[in-house]
């Protein structure tokens, strides 16, 4: 799981990762939470709760939704 700023999150790439070694990098922002959960009538807040935990590896939709139920329990 990587969780911070651009630079923590490519300094922590690097050191994972050999430099000419392929990456795939999804990232969810605040915007895509809400888009995603759109059809839960999330708030903004919600969003921005949801957002920050899913800078990590596999993320998918279900995990997104998922999240956003936790965020409201």
């Amino acid at each position: 799981m990587m969780h911070g700023s651009v630079i923590d999150i490519c300094k922590n790439l690097a050191d994972d990762f050999g430099p000419e070694e392929s990456v795939a990098v999804l990232v969810w922002t605040k915007a895509d939470v809400m888009d995603c959960g759109e059809c839960m009538e999330i708030t903004e807040d919600e969003a921005g709760r949801c957002s920050a935990p899913l800078v990590m590896r596999g993320i998918t939709l279900n995990t997104v939704l998922a999240r956003i139920v936790c965020v409201r329990c």
